[in-house]
């Protein structure tokens, strides 16, 4: 302000003053260009990863197309049938997948993972699960062909894009509102699970798999005041499943929310890493124990989730978060983003 009035208008001129603002812009441009191409490679190894990788069998046919207030909105049909959610400029990667059967998707799908927290508990009658950040369903899906049979599913999805609800109940099988499967449109993860624990609705399984900009996991989604509100929410005995996007389970965001739900629950994370992906599922249950990978139980499964449960107890696949292990992220001081930035450093190196 000071520049313009005194210095640069009255000796440059208003043309002048402009050029030496282009030109300081130009130059804070040109010293950025190197760490910001780094990051944007890393950044794009990461949403890849997260959203399920890069399909490398060619072009995909338009369905349809949108425009939020938040992004684009795109579905997308693939080879064999499988049709695919993707936003904003991210072609290739995908937010959300559906296949033509419900239940496991795959090598590389982190989805799956969340199959197993039913398994282990063995449930009877009706199986609640709340999902924040239910993007196209796909965690649904595999959760209605996965679940013991006479088990039945009952279902609310959180979706911050209305869009993105309105495009998958008409291109990817997302089911119509009815009792058993709710899905709120618009609503914010945060708001709609204090909502819904208030009003006294309690879950057996709690997914947060929520992130803006394919990358960005929101501070006010995994800080311990956030952890226990889930924990209001969870029925005793209750899981909660958090996705998170990172270098392993020694990956400086994974540590930071790890431990921060460490702390909430008094126990520590499972961190599980998902094969051919670079996705980290964090795991936690009210009231009990969590099985340890290295025993004989963690896999005492039916067959298919029995070869899943193998595939992510491998040595070096697996660890437990202490909350002294990371930074316990609170709301007041949740440095999300500078963890964020850590981590993407780190895949940088790796590629």
């Amino acid at each position: 302000t000071f520049g313009t009035t005194y210095f640069s208008v009255p000796i440059l001129g208003v043309q002048g003053a402009l050029w030496l603002a282009a030109g300081l812009i130009s130059l804070g441009a040109l010293l950025a260009s190197s760490l910001g191409r780094q990051h944007q490679a890393a950044a794009l190894v990461l949403g890849a990863s997260l959203v399920g990788g890069v399909d490398g069998e060619g072009s995909a046919e338009l369905l349809a197309i949108g425009e939020s207030p938040y992004q684009q909105v795109r579905v997308v049909e693939r080879g064999e049938g499988w049709r695919a959610l993707e936003v904003n400029e991210q072609r290739g990667s995908f937010q959300s997948v559906w296949s033509p059967e419900p239940g496991l998707l795959g090598s590389g799908y982190y989805y799956d993972l969340f199959a197993l927290a039913p398994a282990w508990s063995g449930p009877e009658g009706a199986w609640r699960v709340l999902v924040l950040g239910l993007g196209a369903g796909t965690s649904v899906r595999v959760l209605e062909g996965t679940l013991p049979e006479g088990v039945t599913l009952q279902s609310c999805g959180v979706e911050l894009d209305p869009m993105v609800v309105k495009l998958s109940r008409e291109h990817m099988g997302l089911s119509a509102e009815r009792p058993d499967r709710r899905a709120l449109g618009g609503w914010d993860a945060r708001v709609a699970l204090g909502a819904l624990a208030g009003a006294g609705e309690r879950w057996d399984h709690l997914i947060v798999d929520v992130y803006a900009n394919q990358v960005e996991i929101p501070a006010h989604l995994v800080t311990s005041d956030f952890f226990m509100t889930a924990i209001s929410a969870l029925s005793e005995g209750g899981w909660l499943q958090v996705n998170v996007g990172g270098a392993g389970s020694d990956d400086p965001l994974v540590r930071a929310v790890g431990a921060t739900m460490a702390d909430a629950f008094g126990q520590p994370t499972l961190a599980l890493e998902v094969p051919f992906s670079r996705n980290v599922i964090l795991t936690q249950r009210l009231g009990d124990s969590l099985t340890d990978p290295a025993d004989e139980e963690f896999s005492d499964l039916p067959p298919e989730l029995a070869s899943l449960a193998r595939r992510v107890s491998l040595p070096g696949t697996w660890a437990w978060i202490q909350a002294e292990d990371g930074v316990i992220l609170r709301d007041q001081a949740a440095p999300v983003e500078s963890l964020q930035r850590r981590s993407l450093a780190l895949l940088g190196a790796e590629r």
